[in-house]
């Protein structure tokens, strides 16, 4: 199979980096299913979600490993000017998930992204509010053509409007999200993670260099450990799993 991202995104992914050959292997089975159910008109919102975590258990130590999030983040994202000037929120985000904070950590990331497509966009305090249309057209701009559309394709899904008779893939949306929409533990979780993944896109798309040098050099280190000491507390999830039903 010559693109598994195109086949990725019928269940709301993509993903092109810190793949072994194993689970690459897994990720083009898991395509071709997907490929065989849409030639023959079979794939429903039930088989994407399936298709979803299961892509999802295979990428998840890659894509959200204290390893992987700390060398984004220090030594690419540092070096991106929009994105540089939104990392205070990404950390947070990042110690909300492996806390296990997850519609936390969601709820920042739908922020910040707001946030850098603004930037992105161009708008200045004061000026009238774009649509949700000109945030998702402004990654236009970005240089990279190829990952710019990639991105198009999955704010697609961030910025539709929520219809609980169609509701967008997985509930990836931050109109639901807002509104008190949201899913299981596990889907918060995976959205997560696939708003990480979509700022590694972004960061691609703007054609930035990974270096490392410097402030950003000691940042990693600095952010590896503080990372790698974040955990969730057993005595706060007792408190956050009660149910009041």
């Amino acid at each position: 199979m010559n693109n598994i991202n195109e086949y990725l995104l019928e269940a709301g992914w993509t993903y092109d980096n810190g793949c072994t050959c194993d689970e690459e292997s897994e990720l083009v089975k898991i395509c071709e299913e997907i490929k065989s159910l849409k030639d023959a008109n079979n794939l429903d919102i039930n088989m994407r979600e399936k298709y979803a975590l299961e892509i999802y258990n295979i990428i998840s130590f890659s894509l959200t490993s204290v390893d992987s999030r700390a060398d984004w983040i220090s030594c690419s994202y540092y070096n991106s000017p929009r994105l540089k000037k939104l990392i205070r929120f990404l950390d947070e985000a990042q110690l909300c998930f492996y806390r296990k904070y997850y519609t936390g950590s969601l709820a920042l990331l739908f922020i910040t992204l707001e946030k850098y497509l603004r930037d992105l966009y161009g708008w200045i305090p004061g000026s009238p509010d774009p649509t949700f249309s000109n945030l998702k057209n402004s990654v236009h701009n970005l240089p990279n053509t190829l990952k710019a559309d990639t991105v198009f394709k999955i704010l697609d899904n961030v910025y539709s409007r929520y219809d609980s008779l169609n509701p967008s893939l997985f509930y990836f949306n931050r109109h639901g999200l807002l509104h008190g929409i949201n899913r299981e533990e596990m889907y918060d979780e995976m959205n997560c993670a696939r708003l990480f993944n979509l700022f590694n896109i972004l960061c691609t798309a703007e054609n930035v260099n990974r270096t490392a040098w410097g402030d950003n050099l000691e940042l990693l280190n600095y952010r590896y450990d503080i990372y790698r000491k974040c955990s969730s507390d057993k005595l706060e999830g007792l408190l956050t799993r009660v149910d009041y039903t």
